[in-house]
């Protein structure tokens, strides 16, 4: 049992020292009132410590998530809070990933929910470049603007003030529209998180009810 333990401490490095204890206590008290004292009799009540570590990893990264956008704190806002979004999804799409492939479902299964997560992350991927590709690209075009109207603003003023205009224009418009694309793209990574986890869940849904041991998160 012991070493089973130290194999699963091992394996749960990426939580914090509390939740690692939390963890540990929970199984190891679990595993004294089963009478399970054999590193064969875990494996064979729990599963391999390492495939047991992936399914507590995908939970709390489920449960941090959800906790996050309750609170709407993220991490700060703006462009850091959409940055860090971003790396807590992704990072949560492989965390279920890795415990979806340790799940004892069907091959189809797994095919389907991988292919389906491989899925949502290159539409949401894909989504988020346009957005930022549009942002840089309209940059792009006030920056040229206002340097074509300063070259031809002493020669034809009318000309160089208009385009030196319309490229603060634009670059008020971006200023201005900068709350509505960090909604837009908050909303993108909010839809691709609901969607995770609903499936994640679905998936697990059949392997709790026949099983009563893991810990709930």
């Amino acid at each position: 049992m012991d070493t089973y333990l130290a194999e699963l401490k091992r394996a749960l490095a990426p939580l914090n020292p509390d939740e690692q204890s939390e963890v540990l206590a929970y199984y190891s008290e679990y595993l004294q009132d089963a009478q399970l004292k054999t590193y064969d009799e875990c494996v064979k009540e729990l599963g391999s410590s390492r495939s047991l570590a992936r399914k507590i990893l995908a939970d709390y990264s489920i449960r941090t998530s959800d906790e996050e956008w309750e609170t709407e704190t993220g991490s700060g806002s703006g462009a850091k809070r959409v940055r860090h979004q971003v790396s807590s999804v992704w990072r949560m799409i492989v965390l279920i990933g890795l415990a979806i492939l340790s799940s004892p479902v069907t091959i189809p299964v797994i095919i389907l929910a991988i292919t389906t997560l491989i899925a949502l992350a290159g539409v949401a991927g894909a989504m988020v470049l346009t957005l930022a590709v549009l942002v840089v690209a309209a940059l792009l075009v006030a920056v040229v603007m206002i340097v074509a109207g300063a070259g031809v603003i002493l020669t034809t003023p009318f000309t160089g003030l208009f385009y030196i205009g319309a490229g603060l224009i634009i670059i008020g418009g971006f200023m201005m529209g900068l709350p509505v694309l960090e909604w837009a793209v908050m909303l993108i990574i909010r839809g691709v998180s609901k969607v995770v986890k609903r499936l994640y869940r679905k998936i697990r849904r059949p392997e709790k009810e026949g099983t009563h041991h893991e810990k709930n998160v």
